[in-house]
């Protein structure tokens, strides 16, 4: 593996003491305060501290330039990883309150754009930089990533304009991206490599990360299939845009799916035997179940109580339905 703009810490000690005339204690104390403003970061663990041997080290955001928030951040900044993510999701919230609508299915986009708000929450992302995810627990990451992608979504709209063909999609989920931690996350990533533990996207041949790929250790260990009715692709097939805690995940999770099969997603015939499903169940149908069966068990669960729910537990009990793919809508959500 290559890792651009990387050295040995013993490299830096030696360039330190012969360039800068630093002892060697100093040349040591500089790397180690590097790595404690988050400039500096040792390739596989961001948390491993500055040491003068062959670990390798590599400098913070300027190896991808093409990430929208690469590039040094300020060091006025508070630099806890809670703080940090706090912020965002200020930054989110009040951003979702002016220019996203109440039931999350229209955005904004040039006003989001012209928002002061917007300003410092490009300013606030840059600090992603220096939040190492393998510290957050389950929850948190969840809320975390989620939250981040919607955003990352949206700025990266913003910043580059919308996709409008097959193509274009297929580039924008895959360069679309933010630092994090000192490693570069796109949409993908974020979706398929982290929130689902790693599986292949619907039109991947492998998997997001190899088994070498430090982000390999971020992924979730069990995927939540309900994380795709809280994550927002920008076009007006997907769910709504909402902000997710961590101490209310769970329920907001459900009430996001609930939403979603409740809303159009899951339409269920007793006549006609048709159950008739968005597409996304098909696409990630791996995380539902093993089987059709098993997927149509699955939304039972969240439909169960409704009128809807009780005819497709009967034509499973029955083994009488057919399932149908409804079109998707492409269309940008504005």
């Amino acid at each position: 593996t290559t890792h651009h703009y990387s050295f040995y810490g013993r490299e830096l000690v030696e360039w330190l003491t012969r360039e800068e005339g630093c002892t060697v204690e100093e040349a040591l104390r500089t790397g180690g305060d590097l790595v404690k403003e988050g400039l500096v970061v040792h390739v596989g663990d961001a948390s491993h501290p500055f040491v003068d041997c062959h670990e390798l080290f590599k400098v913070v955001g300027a190896y991808h330039p093409s990430a929208l928030n690469s590039g040094l951040t300020h060091s006025g900044f508070d630099l806890s990883a809670s703080k940090i993510t706090e912020n965002l999701r200020r930054n989110i919230t009040a951003l979702h309150g002016r220019h996203v609508s109440e039931d999350g299915m229209r955005v904004d986009y040039g006003g989001i754009r012209a928002d002061v708000e917007f300003a410092k929450y490009v300013m606030t992302s840059q600090l992603l930089q220096r939040v190492d995810p393998n510290h957050l627990g389950r929850e948190e990451k969840l809320a975390f990533f989620i939250n981040i992608y919607n955003s990352l979504l949206i700025h990266g709209i913003v910043s580059r304009g919308a996709p409008t063909n097959h193509i274009s999609r297929l580039t924008f989920f895959k360069k679309v991206s933010y630092v994090i931690g000192g490693l570069n996350y796109s949409l993908n990533d974020i979706e398929n490599g982290v929130l689902r533990g790693n599986r292949k996207g619907m039109v991947d041949l492998t998997r997001p990360f190899s088994s070498n790929d430090p982000r390999s250790a971020v992924a979730v260990k069990e995927v939540d299939p309900r994380i795709h009715f809280a994550l927002n692709c920008g076009s007006k097939g997907c769910p709504p845009i909402r902000v997710y805690t961590a101490d209310k995940l769970d329920s907001q999770l459900t009430r996001a799916t609930k939403g979603f099969l409740g809303g159009g997603g899951c339409e269920v015939d007793g006549e006609t035997k048709r159950v008739s499903l968005s597409p996304i169940l098909k696409w990630y149908s791996v995380d539902f179940g093993r089987s059709e069966v098993e997927m149509l068990k699955w939304l039972c669960k969240f439909i169960g109580h409704t009128e809807k729910g009780r005819l497709l537990q009967e034509m499973i009990d029955t083994k009488q339905y057919r399932v149908v793919w409804q079109s998707y809508d492409w269309g940008l959500n504005h």
